[in-house]
């Protein structure tokens, strides 16, 4: 007899920067009390029916004058291998932050495509993924069945996107038109990101056990970037666990890509000394980037310090010369991203140290501290423990040694090849804990950005100069436009689920029919003790609009309206409340008026020198007043 087909699935799909993880978990398997195992799709289109492979290469593949990919992932043909017309696409991932794809074009114009379209390359290379991972999880064991199991797609979001909502709604709007919602048992979920993501894993899955008061950092080492999370433990139990985010992860630029990239420098001196001795003709500006994407080179990348010759002899295309790299040379081309990640997590201990003092578990006490480093083959284990007993490593150790009491902290190197996957892993643990157990890993999140909402209020002379004012033409009365009301600031924290509450006021004619009302959201890097008060001074932008409807009409139940005369004009005051929900994409907006809620639509606007592009007075029109009654 079949067995019905499963309940649950959730799946984690973590995008990086030159490789792309699945993992996925049935929930119709879990047992009571065992640990949540994720399971990882190693099976992958190109690489042979035999061959286990953890992860696929986030790389397209276009024939000239042809809209559609011809390949992805281990189908796209090597760089040495092109045929005519074919051009190969990767390293995109963070294009879609319009500021990071600016930058590159600037700085690597050389290098970049010509036709740039981010997304039509994330959707195309989505669009293939999500197929192969519906195909994945149909197979017979699974019981997975697209038509009625609930199946949840957990999607990580890059770390230095952080609050920048341009990329985190373009990608939204991609993953969708991939095909991840086709159907009403499909869904899609943004909530961790990636550090955030990894960091649930590291502490889930190590065999350490960690009690509440525990301050772990989690440093993450991935192809492109190295991603670096602080967190505490405030709860563990059986197989729930809570934890604390300490400050705000960060990303770095450090990684196996940074280390071809050295490469490529190396192979580029070396080349124009063979050019002096006029041993080679002038070489195409790409010839580097084949050499350090070639066999030859990421085969001893990955196999380093066991990569056994004592010089490798890198071929050079379309010629008989050939770049020699020692085991110094490489050794120092690893050094150096090892050594930026040391040098910031020392930061990151002498900030927690100075900005956190109740963080005893860093000055001494019976809690403990521990450094986790998730490691990928291009940055091996080896060489990263080989670094342990460098002055640099011993900086970062030496002043926490010295002062503490309780046993010294310890580093822990989770290599990839035995760990791998963490974000992926990370998400779906998070998630299926969260409908197990009703409670997230992270349930409480610290904000890094401050957000807040344009509005109106009454005059005051005592409000600085530059402060902008309207007289209404309903009452008479001036107003201060504009205003800025932070609703959440840097580094405050709000709880999962629970909303932030605010109360506001909209002033309208009694005769005014309009049913649709835009009032403009903002946000500030800045210190909380730094925030602007109104828009026009520095530090406030302008990201999106929130748009309400009907729940303002006259006849709607539970609105309060008060009428008034003004310049012989009927006015209506109507109060109602906005709920703010801060969520891993950023706040997402809910209207209630006499106990009925409604989610608010957020429309993105365009923004220039910290100001909308528009009616600067929309707020004082359109918007929302405070402290009217």
């Amino acid at each position: 007899m079949a067995l019905p087909p499963a309940s649950n699935v959730f799946v984690g799909v973590d995008i990086g920067m030159t490789c792309t993880g699945v993992a996925f978990y049935v929930l119709d398997q879990i047992e009571s009390g065992q640990p949540i195992t994720p399971v990882i799709i190693q099976e992958w289109p190109g690489t042979g029916s035999r061959t286990i492979t953890n992860k696929v290469p986030t790389t397209l593949a276009y024939k000239a004058g042809y809209g559609r990919p011809r390949s992805w992932g281990f189908e796209c043909p090597s760089f040495e291998n092109l045929g005519g017309g074919i051009g190969i696409i990767e390293l995109f991932k963070f294009w879609l932050d319009p500021e990071v794809l600016r930058a590159h074009i600037t700085a690597e114009s050389k290098d970049a495509p010509e036709d740039i379209d981010v997304k039509k390359w994330f959707t195309d290379f989505l669009s293939a993924l999500h197929k192969h991972i519906v195909a994945h999880l149909e197979l017979p064991y699974w019981r997975v069945s697209r038509h009625s199991t609930k199946i949840e797609y957990i999607f990580g979001l890059p770390t230095m996107w952080g609050g920048r909502k341009e990329p985190i709604d373009d990608f939204k709007e991609i993953v969708k038109n991939a095909g991840f919602i086709t159907s009403e048992n499909c869904s899609v979920t943004f909530r961790l990101t990636e550090a955030e993501a990894s960091a649930v894993y590291t502490a889930k899955s190590l065999k350490r056990k960690y009690k509440k008061g525990d301050t772990i950092i989690v440093c993450d080492a991935g192809g492109g970037t190295t991603d670096i999370c602080a967190l505490q433990v405030e709860h563990m139990e059986g197989e729930v666990i809570n934890l604390l985010l300490l400050d705000e992860p960060t990303v770095l630029y450090v990684g196996s890509v940074q280390i071809d990239e050295a490469f490529k420098k190396h192979a580029e001196k070396c080349l124009n000394n063979i050019r002096l001795r006029k041993l080679i003709p002038e070489l195409p500006e790409y010839v580097t980037h084949t050499m350090a994407k070639g066999t030859e080179f990421q085969t001893m990348k990955i196999n380093y310090p066991e990569y056994s010759y004592p010089v490798a002899r890198i071929p050079v295309p379309t010629t008989e010369a050939r770049v020699d790299v020692t085991p110094d040379e490489l050794k120092t081309m690893f050094d150096e991203q090892i050594g930026e990640i040391l040098k910031h997590i020392d930061q990151r201990v002498l900030s927690l140290r100075q900005n956190k003092p109740e963080l005893k578990s860093l000055f001494g006490s019976y809690t403990s501290f521990s450094l986790v480093a998730l490691v990928p083959p291009g940055m091996s284990k080896q060489r990263l423990g080989n670094i342990i007993g460098t002055k640099a490593f011993q900086y970062y150790f030496l002043p926490i040694r010295r002062n503490c009491t309780f046993p010294a902290p310890f580093l822990i190197l989770a290599n990839r090849s035995h760990s791998p996957l963490a974000v992926c892993k990370g998400l779906v643990i998070d998630s299926t804990q969260r409908l197990c157990n009703g409670i997230s890993a992270i349930p409480i999140r610290p904000y890094w950005v401050s957000y807040g909402i344009l509005c109106s209020e009454p005059y005051d002379k005592n409000m600085p100069a530059e402060q902008r004012y309207a007289t209404s033409r309903l009452d008479g009365e001036k107003y201060a436009i504009n205003r800025i009301h932070w609703f959440i600031r840097y580094g405050e924290a709000a709880k999962e689920d629970e909303p932030i509450i605010c109360k506001y006021f909209r002033m309208v004619s009694a005769d005014d029919q309009r049913e649709t009302w835009r009032s403009k959201v903002v946000k500030s890097s800045r210190p909380s003790n730094l925030l602007p008060e109104f828009l026009g001074q520095d530090g406030a932008e302008v990201i999106s609009q929130i748009v309400s409807d009907s729940e303002l009409s006259p006849d709607v139940t539970g609105t309060t309206t008060k009428r008034r005369y003004g310049l012989g004009k009927k006015r209506e005051i109507k109060e109602y409340e906005i709920l703010v929900f801060i969520e891993g994409t950023g706040p997402r907006f809910v209207s209630r008026v006499d106990g009925v809620e409604r989610n608010l639509k957020t429309e993105r606007v365009t923004s220039r020198g910290g100001r909308s592009v528009g009616d600067e007075e929309d707020s004082f029109q359109d918007g929302f007043f405070r402290n009217l009654l």
